[in-house]
């Protein structure tokens, strides 16, 4: 099972933070879990949410957990990586998740963070969640070299999120040319929502159809039944692209930090 390190709504007792440093909003930090989404599912991973999000999607499974955080600095932060033996599982292979919200509405400080970890780490691996609407600002380009995975989430019209809050070809663009591994998870629940994907992302080039990975909608295994996961699965085959299952709800439902 998962051991919680930040836990989501408590409050922690940080050190006083000048308002000069750079800082983290913090909604979860876990480890001792697996990677439940794409082509990494199952690997043991440790995760980092960031606080806040642009978009609230309305079929959102941790709205509750990135509206709540704690502030840490750049240095208590690491420390505490340091302190709970998580720089240790990272060295031995264990993948760092970072996740949100929208974890590049914090870019400055995540750029920052990410190197301070390296210094400390060396080459470990680290994925980041992302909903590819956001552009990276000139000074934090070196993102897109240290992480090593974008595990990219374009939103689409099931989202809820008017068109032009969640489509940024700019965004898109930029991910994709990722000196690193990149994907592009669309979630979905019916077939039609592919020519959408269609539209917006493979006929202006944004994206290449090998970057693609499908994944049904579904917070519970109440909504992911065999026959869900199944028409997704088909329809991936069908247009040529990865199909991805969320391997956390498949065995703890929608128990949270797993």
């Amino acid at each position: 099972m998962s051991r919680y390190i930040i836990t989501p709504g408590q409050r922690y007792d940080t050190e006083s933070i000048s308002s000069t440093l750079p800082v983290l909003r913090i909604s979860e930090l876990f480890s001792d879990a697996f990677q439940g989404e794409g082509v990494y599912t199952g690997h043991p991973a440790i995760f980092l949410r960031l606080a806040g999000c642009h978009l609230n999607c309305k079929w959102c499974d941790t709205k509750e957990i990135w509206q709540s955080s704690t502030a840490f600095s750049i240095d208590s932060l690491i420390s505490l990586f340091i302190r709970e033996s998580l720089v240790e599982k990272l060295i031995s292979g264990f993948h760092l998740v970072i996740t949100g919200g929208s974890p590049l509405l914090q870019q400055d400080s995540l750029t920052k963070f990410i190197v301070g970890l390296r210094k400390c780490a060396g080459n470990i691996f680290i994925e980041m969640e992302n909903d590819a609407s956001l552009t990276i600002a000139p000074q934090n380009e070196a993102l897109l070299t240290l992480v090593d995975c974008w595990n990219n989430s374009p939103k689409l019209a099931s989202s809820g999120i008017p068109l032009e809050r969640r489509y940024n070809p700019k965004a898109i663009l930029q991910l994709g040319r990722a000196g690193t591994e990149h994907w592009f998870k669309f979630v979905i629940s019916k077939e039609e929502e592919w020519n959408e994907i269609e539209e917006l992302f493979l006929r202006p080039a944004l994206i290449k159809r090998e970057e693609i990975i499908l994944m049904p909608q579904g917070q519970t295994i109440r909504e992911l039944t065999p026959e869900v996961k199944r028409k997704i699965a088909e329809l991936a085959v069908g247009k040529g692209v990865r199909f991805s299952t969320r391997l956390h709800i498949d065995l703890y439902d929608d128990l949270k930090g797993v």
